[in-house]
């Protein structure tokens, strides 16, 4: 099989404003074809160790007792087994550090078993090269993401469930991985902490203790710093740390304490926790009474994220993960995650401390990113979290009148009293974005400016019109996007993108004017909610898109909620909007969940979320049902509490979904992705037909009745179409899936529904068919024969088959100078290095790992990491097991080193490894028929054929059928 690289180095990505939004795009699952990725270079590294963290291991180390939690517990870091085993992870961690010469920066061994370090170039080499080192990642640069959603979704309505207000989030702690905390808004309002235990969090020494509902205990020491004293903590922020070594270089505005001077983290934790009926006055015309969906719920806070000297702000991976950590040693209940970054075609440090986190009985929502409303955008794409989109909320409108006769409405908060004056297009005054400097006073000042969406920040685009002496703006989209209500330096209205052209035109006639006003004299009222256009979308990868995301939508336009204080040190509070403010949403909705069962499982609140969700709503007021853009839908507070079925997953599920994707992190055994049990089905390639299998748990009894709607051009039948359960019951069913009319490589969705016992279960399915299902590999021998590919076909069509050229395999020697034809034998912790040309004009290369081991026992004893590495080029990675394949498209021409490391491998453990160069001179591989016909669900062959090779030999081809992007590798051996 071919297997996608692992993230062994990745570059760091994007960086934006303090102000900005997130820019979150992630790919689930392997690539399709091996991506270099950055060479490796000095700096801040994290470095993944094979043995599992606290949070999973489930035993086996002579004298270390499981410290994994059982299903529905949560992890306590506080027994004498975990105290043990931590210090066992940590010494491993020390020794392995010790051997290039590290300093560890940050020691992982909650959720993640790992440190982060900074490492020369040729130190992160060698430790990627070390036995018991499963990954070195450099480390990366991830972002925040940036009406009151709780009275939009009903939340206050929810609360009578949960014992009422007091009861709405009581006993959880909300854990918020984010920019610090402002402790003195009165979103946070609590009461000094006591050395009496009680109900209330109370102090222990200088540690914040807290007896949760779900009989756990969360332990946090207190932590001081630049703005930031032991007073700081209450029985409201219970928590407060931060983590700084990986990021490098702070502002000295930044203060290295939990104090949030962005506003980003402070906003985010009063979405999720805030207290209730708290009265903000944002402007004249913006006042309202805000509350954070989960009240009660204890907020603990982790920053992790910092602005440079330059006012680029970012999150580093080394800090990120050691905060994730750290929140779930102390042992809060949920987690938000309004931070993504670049695109990796891997499971990032992040993702695997979240693997850990949830393992451990943590809930994480995460936002979907803000790069909408492009396809396969999204981050945040494993199903051990929920992943958050973003929807709109209804605003104030504002108009603005043109002399010529046009009318504009848009969103506003700042337009009171009518402002008129002459207008102009900032394009025709000096940056049509309004970069801030850029604008000729001369011609904005006293007038009302057009100023066009993106780049720069939009309220510092009202900055500098005032700056320049304007009156007024008019902020524009070039695109269709979100209308976002800020606090701007002048009275601004935003506007759809609908209306550029005819202000543009406007603003370019002599003499034109405008009058902004508090009024909607064309009664504009867009619907609410859509999906914000901002807000990222799914599939999530280019291929076999087994996994659907996002999983649910929440608010994320013009929420309002505390901010950082101000210069005199004031509360403030602000409108902000993004994926970041949807995600709180979800995460208070976990509190609230766990308020009321305090044992459910993350997967419990995932479920119960997305099969209650609502369908969002498009620009024309119909029903929006593309599970792309909004997952299962927009989450509803009122009903989620009490969902009527359950789909559940826990760790050992995620595991076998992973090995089915390629991924081996630990032995499981592998499942197709489309069957891991969650409540959305996927199929990315769909060939004639599938069956999936899902189970469901019953919270309510009774008789429930499965429908299917959507899905044109596919034919779905559920068996049995109808369970009977009693409270608590498990039981099974199957989803057909058959192409009827659907076009090939497009996709059909719709929906799977459970109505019973007066509830309503909607699950989202997504599916693709297509042409030809072919298998990635095929074998064959002798000097001359034939093997026959046998493929289903997806629809009713020919394809033609392009066959490269055989060429012969290298079988790569050892310093010892193994024989060919011999196996290399490793010892224990040994790893063996190899090297091999690249000739110019090479298509492909690619690199095999056959061992000699039983499969399963040998993943289970030891870890093989193959890597190549190009002599100045980029370094590449395969995926861990004993038969490993690594493929390198148009490779540089050059010398290669491989390294082949055993991890634990029993002495006299056996492996071949080859190398094969396929060019266009080689031996001719013959495909009859060389078109073929399919029909679909129909099994049909083709014969591939050779002559002429050399005896004792290895050869390697490939055939595309149809295309490059299905190919199907053929390895021939003579002997």
């Amino acid at each position: 099989m071919s297997v996608s690289p692992s993230a062994l180095f990745r570059r760091s990505a994007l960086a934006i404003g303090a102000a900005a939004a997130l820019v979150a795009t992630a790919i689930a699952g392997p690539a399709a074809a091996s991506v270099p990725a950055a060479a490796p270079a000095g700096g801040s590294y994290i470095v993944r160790l094979d043995a599992p963290a606290m949070a999973t291991y489930a035993g086996g180390i002579q004298g270390l007792t499981a410290t994994a939690p059982a299903s529905g517990d949560q992890l306590d870091v506080l027994t004498d087994a975990a105290k043990r085993y931590r210090s066992y992870l940590t010494e491993a961690q020390n020794r392995i550090a010790g051997l290039v010469g590290a300093t560890i920066s940050y020691s992982y061994t909650v959720a993640l078993n790992g440190f982060s370090a900074k490492l020369t170039a040729a130190q992160a080499a060698a430790l990627a090269a070390l036995p018991g080192v499963a990954e070195v990642d450099a480390d990366e640069l991830r972002h925040v993401d940036v009406t009151t959603g709780t009275d939009y979704l009903g939340v206050p309505d929810t609360w009578s469930l949960v014992g009422g207000e007091a009861g709405a989030g009581k006993g959880v702690v909300v854990g918020v991985v984010d920019t610090g905390i402002a402790p003195e808004n009165p979103s946070f309002a609590g009461s000094p902490l006591g050395t009496a235990a009680g109900a209330e969090p109370y102090l222990v020494g200088n540690d914040v203790v807290f007896a949760k509902k779900d009989g756990g205990t969360f332990r946090s020491t207190r932590v001081t710093g630049p703005q930031w004293d032991s007073g700081d903590y209450s029985t409201k922020v219970v928590g407060a740390r931060f983590f700084v070594s990986g990021f490098g270089d702070v502002s000295s505005g930044d203060p290295k304490s939990p104090r949030d001077v962005e506003g980003h983290g402070s906003h985010t934790a009063s979405t999720a926790a805030g207290d209730s009926g708290v009265t903000v006055k944002v402007t004249d015309a913006a006042s309202a009474t805000i509350t954070g969906v989960a009240p009660q719920a204890k907020v603990a806070m982790y920053k992790a994220c910092w602005t440079n000297p330059d006012g680029a702000g970012g999150c580093a991976s080394s800090d990120l993960v050691a905060a994730i950590d750290q929140a779930v040693a102390d042992g809060v209940d949920v987690i938000n995650f309004s931070i993504g970054g670049a695109p990796s075609p891997t499971l990032s440090p992040e993702d695997h401390a979240f693997l850990g986190a949830a393992s451990a009985g943590v809930f994480v929502a995460a936002a979907a990113g803000n790069s909408g409303p492009g396809a396969t955008t999204l981050d945040h794409a494993y199903p051990w979290y929920t992943t958050v989109a973003a929807s709109t909320l209804p605003f104030d409108v504002a108009t603005a009148t043109i002399s010529t006769g046009l009318q504009v409405p848009g969103a506003s908060t700042t337009v009171t009293d009518p402002v008129m004056g002459p207008l102009v297009y900032a394009g025709d005054a000096g940056s049509a974005i309004c970069t801030p400097g850029a604008l000729d006073s001369a011609k904005v000042s006293g007038r009302i400016v057009v100023c066009d969406r993106g780049e720069v920040a939009r309220t510092d685009k009202s900055a500098a019109v005032a700056s320049a002496g304007g009156i007024g703006m008019i902020l524009v989209n070039t695109q269709p996007d979100s209308l976002d209500l800020d606090v701007h330096a002048v009275p601004t209205i935003h506007a759809q993108s609908d209306y550029r052209t005819g202000l543009v035109a406007a603003a370019r006639t002599a003499g034109a004017t405008a009058t902004l006003s508090a009024t909607n004299p064309t009664g504009y009222n867009p619907p609410a909610p859509q999906i914000a256009g901002f807000s990222s979308r799914g599939p999530v990868a280019a291929d076999d898109a087994d996994v659907l995301k996002p999983d649910v939508a929440a608010p994320g336009t013009g929420v309002l909620a505390a901010v950082q204080n101000g210069s005199s040190g004031q509360a403030q509070w602000a409108f902000l909007s993004g994926t970041s403010m949807a995600s709180p949403h979800v995460a208070g909705l976990g509190a609230l969940y766990l308020s009321l069962r305090p044992k459910a499982l993350p997967s419990d609140i995932r479920s119960a979320l997305m099969t209650t969700a609502k369908n969002t709503l498009n620009a024309d007021g119909t029903a929006n049902s593309d599970p792309f853009a909004q997952g299962a839908g927009q989450v509803q507070a009122r009903v989620f509490l009490y969902p009527g079925l359950l789909y559940r997953s826990t760790r050992a599920d995620w595991l076998s979904f992973l090995a089915g994707s390629g991924y081996s992190i630990q032995p499981a055994p592998a499942i197709d992705p489309s069957d891991l049990n969650q409540a959305s089905i996927s199929i990315g390639s769909l060939a004639g037909t599938q069956t999936v299998t899902r189970s469901v748990t019953a919270l309510t009894a009774g008789t429930y009745t499965a429908s299917v709607s959507g899905l044109p051009g596919i034919t779905a039948t559920v068996s049995p179409a109808s369970l009977t359960l009693a409270v608590g019951e498990t039981k099974s069913f199957t989803v057909t899936v058959t192409r009827g009319s659907a076009a090939a490589n497009a996709w059909s969705t719709g929906s799977l529904t459970w109505k019973g016992a007066g509830k309503t279960v909607r699950a989202p399915i997504a599916v693709r068919p297509t042409v030809i299902d072919a298998p990635d590999e095929v074998t064959g021998t002798g000097q001359s024969g034939s093997t026959t590919v046998q493929v289903k076909g997806g629809a009713s069509t020919s394809v033609a088959l392009a066959a490269s050229t055989l060429n012969k395999s290298t079988y790569l020697k050892n310093s010892a100078g193994t024989a060919k034809g011999a196996s290399g034998v490793i010892s224990t912790g040994q790893q063996v290095a190899y090297t091999f040309s690249v000739p110019s004009g090479t298509k492909l290369t690619r690199i095999s790992l056959e061992s000699g081991a039983d499969a399963e026992l040998w993943l289970a004893a030891t870890r093989t990491y193959l890597g190549v590495i190009a002599v100045g080029d980029p370094y590449y990675a395969s995926q861990y097991g004993p038969n490993e394949t690594l493929d390198i498209l148009t490779p540089t021409a050059g010398t290669y080193i491989i390294y082949v490391i055993a991890d634990r491998a029993a002495a006299g453990t056996t492996f071949n490894l080859w190398a094969t160069n396929i060019r266009s001179s080689g031996s001719t591989l013959t495909l009859s028929p060389s078109t073929l016909p399919l029909s679909p669900g129909v099994a049909t062959s083709y014969q591939a054929s050779w002559s002429g090779l050399a005896a004792g030999s290895r050869y390697v081809g490939y055939i595309n059928n149809g295309s490059a992007s299905n190919r199907t590798f053929l390895t021939v051996k003579t002997g």
